[in-house]
């Protein structure tokens, strides 16, 4: 819903509903605690959480479990864990004692070389009927930002005015109460009075209790930052932010010599050859038209469809197919640099196979009795894992076989790249598969 953040109040602990027994006897609730966990780790893989032999999930950079009931009033590890060389290995922990109806967030901060914990331990509320206040939390653990920020909650039309709260990094504010706002608008400022981040308008409303957390930002444009609210079962960014997306253009189309591509109308990509790829542009997220057409013929349209950019995110929209049967191919490209894995992205859009499995094995090393990397990956389809760094033996089959139809070949990928690989027919269509290697395959990637 663009216009509606949800309210991310905390959830009331829920209670066993005794249906009694025949004796009129209704059972007591157990006394219960629940603890959430959020990665705000910059450079992370995704994360490992264990409170003592209770698994909370694997959880990625910006992510949270959801409230899980956990046992109280018993001190306990919780442990933070990454894999590294295929073995668990320990990040961060910290023994905990959740009381009874207690709700705990554990907050996973500062970088993969220097890990913080931050820890809020508080108790549910419950708000007067009909009440126009609520309540919120600001965490600060954005390493880009400077090391204390301040928060400004005004509604939308008003100035920023003076700070509701300042915080510094890998620090939680307490709790601050504010009056209901139908339109309210939440902005961040360094502590040189720089603005680091804007909400843009959304709906605060009352008797609700969100977390928002201050975090590095890795999409388009100048902002280092950006802000989430964390819910009781998830996260969600701020629909009307005042960030931007970024969209390039590339034409995998193997059976024609140039194409030009317009959004509603406006020529954006022109003359592209087979295997070029344009650099990103940014532009305002919303709905666009995409029209692909032959070079310098605009009423020639080979493809047309619809486009959905979101705020703070890159994309690439890919003309792809073969004869008369041309399609686009939409990808949300994930440009988050991790200390210790290669990103690598996968752009299926060879038409001479169907769906295929993506293999990334040891050198001199075959299919047989491995299981692929990527499953069932679709044409025209996309995918993106992260992979210790190092040399492999790039293969590709068909899905759900051991039948090669491209490969291997040799790739070497380092720690912190990014890295895309898109699967194509031959020039002038067909088999036999070949690759064109993208971004940092390609000297000068800067995006």
């Amino acid at each position: 819903m663009r216009h509606s953040l949800a309210a991310c109040a905390l959830l009331t602990l829920f209670f066993l509903s005794g249906c009694g027994s025949e004796d009129g006897f209704t059972p007591e609730p157990p006394p219960a605690g629940l603890l959430r966990v959020f990665n705000a780790i910059p450079d992370s893989p995704g994360l490992i959480v264990n409170f003592e032999n209770q698994s909370i999930g694997f959880i990625g950079f910006s992510e949270s479990s959801a409230f899980i009931p956990v046992l109280p009033e018993v001190t306990r590890t919780l442990r933070i864990e990454f894999i590294e060389n295929n073995v668990a290995t320990p990040l961060i922990s910290r023994d905990v004692k959740i009381p009874v109806d207690n709700l705990l967030t554990a907050i996973i901060a500062g970088t993969m070389a220097d890990p913080q914990l931050i820890v809020i331990n508080e108790t549910a509320t419950e708000f007067v009927e009909g009440g126009t206040t609520s309540e919120f939390r600001f965490v600060h653990a954005a390493t880009a930002a400077t090391p204390n920020v301040s928060i400004h909650l005004t509604a939308d039309d008003a100035p920023a005015g003076a700070p509701l709260a300042s915080v510094s990094r890998n620090s939680a504010t307490d709790l601050i109460t504010v009056e209901a706002i139908d339109s309210a608008r939440l902005r961040v400022f360094s502590s040189d009075a720089v603005s680091l981040w804007d909400s843009g308008t959304f709906p605060f409303v009352a008797s609700a209790r969100p977390l928002f957390v201050l975090l590095d930002y890795f999409g388009p444009g100048d902002t280092v930052v950006r802000t989430v609210a964390v819910g009781a079962t998830t996260t969600a960014n701020f629909p009307d932010e005042l960030i931007t997306s970024s969209l390039r253009f590339a034409n995998m189309i193997s059976d024609r010599t140039a194409i030009d591509m317009y959004l509603d109308g406006v020529l954006m990509a022109e003359g592209l050859l087979f295997g070029d790829v344009g650099d990103y542009r940014t532009l305002d997220a919303g709905v666009y038209t995409v029209t692909v057409t032959t070079a310098d013929s605009i009423d020639d349209v080979i493809a047309e469809t619809s486009l959905t950019t979101t705020s703070g995110e890159f994309n690439t929209v890919i003309a792809t197919g073969v004869g008369d049967l041309n399609s686009t191919l939409g990808t949300q490209d994930d440009l988050r640099r991790v200390a210790s894995r290669a990103s690598i992205a996968f752009s299926h859009v060879a038409p001479a196979i169907g769906s295929a499995d993506v293999y990334l094995l040891e050198p001199g090393r075959s299919v047989n009795n491995i299981l692929p990397n990527i499953s069932g990956l679709s044409s025209p389809g996309d995918a993106h894992i992260r992979v210790v760094p190092g040399t492999y033996d790039l293969t590709l089959t068909q899905s759900g076989n051991n039948t090669v139809v491209f490969g291997p070949e040799q790739i070497n990928v380092d720690a912190n790249g990014l890295y895309r690989v898109y699967f194509t027919d031959s020039p002038g269509g067909g088999s036999p598969i070949q690759i064109i290697l993208g971004d940092q395959f390609s000297p000068g990637f800067n995006p």
